[in-house]
């Protein structure tokens, strides 16, 4: 983001539709997960693999895009799932382009909802964190089941040679496997960056603290309701 401007108002010629664009990778991105996906398949990692050509296939999200205005100033922009309605008095924080605002962050002060650009939810430690706790679930779920496979074959067919050199490619395809996982980790942790401080941007525009620790994926669910829809914790938040 530039400069964040806050527009406060109430909703008025309220229009959204559902649609799908690509909010995330560039081709860059996909060649990378690409190859990736080579790499795991050559090792014989066809989960990841599959998993990492997904990605790489499938890069088009689904998301409101939003239009209205607000005190006479023309808004639009895109939210993950938008929970507003004509008349509702809100906070919006935007960038100015020309004569228009491109809507960042959509909040109703009255229930202390806010809705986001798609992927915004984090500031930088929360991201950091987040990231670093599914690479360590996804490489020791990995590794207890590579692990539990190759004590079988050893407990079942005895400490042979043939065994051991078993074992050995085992313990060599954890390894690669760390490493492929660990690069797109990395690299997809790093690409996230840019929504990490357009969301601390919107943070520290409408006045929070420790816009570097906020999580409102974290903040949603722990405060949810049982009356609450589905979209609500994922799409858009409390705060």
């Amino acid at each position: 983001m530039t400069e964040a401007i806050v527009l406060r108002g109430k909703i008025q010629s309220y229009s959204v539709r559902r649609e799908a664009a690509n909010f995330f990778f560039t081709q860059t991105d996909q060649r990378a997960l690409g190859m990736v996906a080579i790499g795991a398949a050559m090792v014989g990692a066809s989960g990841p693999a599959m998993g990492t050509a997904i990605s790489a296939s499938e890069m088009e999200e689904e998301a409101d895009h939003v239009e209205f205005s607000l005190d006479g100033k023309p808004v639009s922009g895109w939210v993950w799932r938008s929970p507003f309605a004509e008349g509702d008095e809100v906070e919006v924080v935007a960038e100015r382009e020309g004569d228009r605002y491109a809507a960042v962050a959509i909040t109703r002060p009255a229930d202390r909802m806010i809705a986001m650009y798609p992927h915004l939810s984090r500031g930088r430690w929360s991201h950091f964190l987040n990231s670093l706790k599914w690479w360590l679930w996804g490489m020791t779920i990995f590794s207890v089941v590579n692990t539990l496979f190759m004590g079988t074959i050893w407990a079942l067919d005895g400490a042979d040679l043939f065994s051991k050199k078993v074992g050995y490619f085992f313990v060599v395809v954890n390894l690669i496997v760390f490493a492929l996982m660990l690069l797109p980790t990395i690299h997809l942790t790093w690409r996230y960056m840019h929504f990490v401080k357009a969301a601390e941007t919107v943070f520290r525009a409408l006045g929070w603290e420790n816009a570097g620790r906020i999580d409102l994926n974290k903040t949603s669910k722990a405060g949810r309701q049982g009356n609450e829809p589905p979209e609500y914790g994922t799409y858009y938040f409390r705060y």
